[in-house]
């Protein structure tokens, strides 16, 4: 499963999600969340034996149990389903702006943190002379922070 045509906004009471649901490379349904406190729904039924498929999946999941910071557990439902998708939505497209951006960019990274931070050069990494660029990395190495690390697959070792 996955989601397409995302669109966001700010709504009256959190973030508003228009999106289709893909089934296996198919189109599902239309989910709408308004944001206006109630939570989202199927808005449109695109196919509807792929709708009932999924459905019937998010009946078939176990409760979510929680223990921090106090116990308890619900029940899986088409929020928390859009909610797993968007997620995996946006770190896919969190994904391709990094690589996107190896190609003009040094990527440091720390573990613990959420985003990373870059050096960016005036032209493509591949078109700086190699010694130029190893003397480039080895400096930004020396400055790194604990934790930190280059996380550019397009890389002269240094």
């Amino acid at each position: 499963m996955e989601i397409k045509n995302v669109k966001t906004w700010n709504g009256h009471d959190g973030i508003g999600l228009n999106c289709i649901v893909y089934l296996n490379g198919k189109r599902a349904f239309e989910y709408l969340d308004n944001a206006n406190g109630g939570g989202g729904d199927i808005s449109y039924r695109i196919d509807k034996e792929l709708t009932k498929k999924i459905e019937d999946w998010i009946d078939s999941q176990p409760a979510v149990v929680c223990t921090e910071p106090h116990a308890f557990e619900y029940k899986y439902n088409i929020d928390n389903l859009i909610n797993d998708l968007h997620q995996k939505y946006t770190d896919k497209k969190f994904d391709r702006a990094k690589q996107k951006k190896m190609l003009t960019c040094i990527i440091i990274e720390h573990p613990d943190k959420n985003g990373y931070r870059y050096y960016k050069f005036p032209r493509n990494l591949s078109l700086i002379p190699v010694d130029l660029l190893k003397q480039h990395i080895v400096k930004i190495k020396s400055g790194l922070k604990l934790g930190e690390k280059i996380v550019n697959t397009n890389l002269p070792t240094v």
